[in-house]
């Protein structure tokens, strides 16, 4: 087995499990395995799991966050904490660069699991445009809808009353609002959902209002979410792809089948966890528009 760290790491003598941070062990102290090429891998007898110091860590950047908030309410926000527990597993980030193929999301300082603020208020306004604002609307459809909240905001659509042709003020706000599939070939809202948005649509402003758009800032801040507790759960998981020479050569003439070896692929998730889910909210007159026109919403 050996372990790839820095020459002034190997020369201290640092083991394994002196290691406090979890990222740091997760990346730097997993031992490899040499066979025509080096090969990472979790050990069976690895229980994964946040040290004591680290507990201890986290319980200080859980009273940082407290403070942050308390010292935003003084500057006149609103500020509420949603908690939510994992009922199964769940794992952010596993498509990250990491020498297990697998990846985990964990804070780069203090090497503790966390959800983004960023992936928080994306996955809520995909709720809102999939599930509130057009429900009806196919799947494969919405990633317009999203392009239309982001761009058929009050002050676009007050600039395109000015023209006089309800044809020119269509394909104007169509063209704002397209999305760009290759240099070729571009997809367009339908007519109908751009009409909506030039007369008025309550529920796609109120959408606009909490999230922003690219002129505007949104009235809801979403900051990054902490475990509550003073420890995280990991699990260990495993998908197992039936086919592995199908998807790695990505070849037609190498079909699934049942001739080819499984080869399972193990990775980490949390599991009964508690998240703080901190929100911050702005008054509506401290949410100014950002500088530019019509042109810089491109």
């Amino acid at each position: 087995m050996k372990y790839f760290h820095p020459s002034d790491t190997c020369e201290q003598g640092v083991q394994r499990g002196q290691i406090d941070n979890f990222a740091l062990w997760l990346t730097h102290f997993l031992p490899s395995q040499y066979d025509k090429k080096y090969t990472f891998k979790l050990q069976k007898e690895d229980v994964p799991r946040l040290s004591t110091n680290s507990q201890t860590v986290l319980r200080a950047v859980q009273e940082r966050q407290k403070t942050r908030l308390d010292a935003f309410e003084a500057q006149g926000k609103t500020w509420t904490v949603v908690r939510g527990t994992i009922d199964w597993r769940m794992v952010i980030g596993l498509g990250g660069a990491q020498v297990l193929e697998t990846s985990m999301t964990l804070h780069h300082v203090y090497g503790i699991p966390y959800i983004p603020g960023s992936a928080v208020k994306g996955l809520l306004r995909h709720y809102f445009i999939s599930e509130v604002l057009s429900p009806e609307m196919p799947e494969e459809e919405r990633d317009l809808l999203d392009a239309v909240m982001s761009y058929a905001d009050s002050a676009t659509v007050d600039e395109l009353q000015s023209l006089q042709s309800e044809s020119l003020k269509l394909n104007t706000l169509k063209d704002l609002c397209k999305i760009k599939i290759d240099k070729k070939t571009s997809k367009y809202p339908k007519s109908e959902t751009l009409k909506k948005a030039l007369d008025g649509w309550p529920l796609l402003q109120q959408g606009q209002t909490i999230f922003g758009t690219p002129r505007r800032r949104g009235a809801v801040i979403f900051l990054d979410a902490l475990p509550s507790g003073n420890d995280v759960h990991f699990q260990k998981d495993l998908m197992n792809p039936h086919y592995p020479e199908y998807y790695k050569e990505h070849n037609p003439a190498v079909p699934p089948n049942d001739c080819q070896n499984p080869i399972p692929i193990p990775f980490l998730t949390l599991k009964q966890t508690d998240f703080d889910f901190p929100l911050l909210i702005e008054p509506l007159s401290k949410t100014p528009d950002s500088p530019g026109d019509l042109r810089n919403t491109v």
